[in-house]
């Protein structure tokens, strides 16, 4: 699944600490690693008032010298990775620094991008944590975010990884990224399920639904979700990966980061999408909240619904209060 990783660096410390993550995650021998440096010349204006621009911006700019030093910073780093073993690619280019990444891995069909959820700002340097948004909000390809405050792994292997499911085939997307990185690591995975306190809940559910949550308690919910875990959790047994279950009554977004603290787990894997309905996340929201709070690297998987899932899907009325019990 993951031959080929893109980790776009900025020049900064910052951003290089990401690499300690891709380092523990990732053999020298499955993977090759394309460093990539955006240069950008202008960017600064967009965040500088006008009369700031003319005070601090320089009457020129040394583009050629620019891109010499980016040349140098990654021939640096790609000296140490090859002493690790990996095989290493590097690229310079220009232009706008998210939609540079993304049009990258596109072109070059990497499996993967790593970086940092900030970096260094200034003149020639990125605002990682915008450009980290938006990579997310962009990409294609699945995302690996480190906070820059995680400088080293704690551990030296990766011995736990939190995958959050709401019930949903979106959800369930991230998965096979996690077995994957399980099996590779010999590492067990922790299954989770958050359930919404019913006075949450009905914030949730379309008009008319609040009449079915007199009928259904917060413990029946439990059940469903411990037992919607179980059957998955048979399926990584399958697949020869152990695994752990929790369901725990709390806001999805919460309970993620608070589980993942106080289990030390080194890796939350989850998708950016899931669906809504009793029981299920809004995942778009909770993705986004787990990525500004988590305090451990987070690799976040665009779910896709295949056409023959939209096409087949029932929107009628009768359809989705079945799907709320379900």
């Amino acid at each position: 699944m993951y031959r080929k990783i893109l980790i776009p660096l900025d020049g900064s410390s910052l951003a290089e600490r990401v690499l300690a993550h891709v380092e523990l995650m990732f053999s020298p021998k499955k993977v090759e690693i394309y460093l990539l440096r955006v240069v950008t010349l202008y960017g600064y204006r967009d965040v500088l008032r006008p009369d700031m621009v003319a005070e601090l911006a320089p009457p020129a700019l040394d583009v050629d010298k620019l891109y010499e030093e980016a040349r140098d910073y990654l021939r640096l780093k790609k000296g140490e990775l090859r002493e690790m073993g990996y095989t290493v690619y590097t690229h310079v280019t220009a232009g706008d620094v998210a939609a540079t990444i993304c049009e990258f891995a596109d072109a070059q069909d990497v499996d993967l991008i790593a970086m940092t959820t900030h970096g260094y700002s200034g003149l020639t340097r990125w605002l990682i944590g915008s450009v980290a948004d938006r990579v997310v909000r962009s990409a294609e390809r699945p995302v690996l975010l480190v906070r820059p405050s995680m400088e080293t792994p704690a551990e030296t292997e990766l011995r736990q990884i939190l995958v959050p499911l709401d019930g949903s085939e979106l959800a369930e997307q991230a998965l096979p990224h996690a077995v994957t990185l399980a099996k590779d690591n010999n590492a067990t995975i922790l299954l989770v399920q958050a359930i919404l306190p019913l006075e949450e809940l009905v914030l949730y559910m379309p008009l008319g639904a609040p009449e079915f949550l007199s009928d259904i308690s917060t413990e029946e919910l439990k059940q469903q979700a411990e037992k919607y875990l179980k059957q998955v959790q048979d399926r990584l047994q399958a697949e020869g990966v152990a695994s752990e279950v929790a369901v725990v009554e709390g806001r999805p977004a919460d309970v993620i980061v608070d589980l993942a603290e106080r289990e030390g787990v080194g890796l939350i894997v989850m998708s950016t999408h899931g669906r809504s309905g009793l029981g299920r996340w809004v995942f778009g929201s909770v993705a986004d909240k787990v990525l500004h709070s988590a305090s451990r690297p987070l690799l976040l998987v665009r779910g896709s619904r295949s056409e023959q899932a939209v096409e087949g899907e029932d929107t009628s009325e009768e359809a989705s209060q079945e799907g709320k019990t379900s």
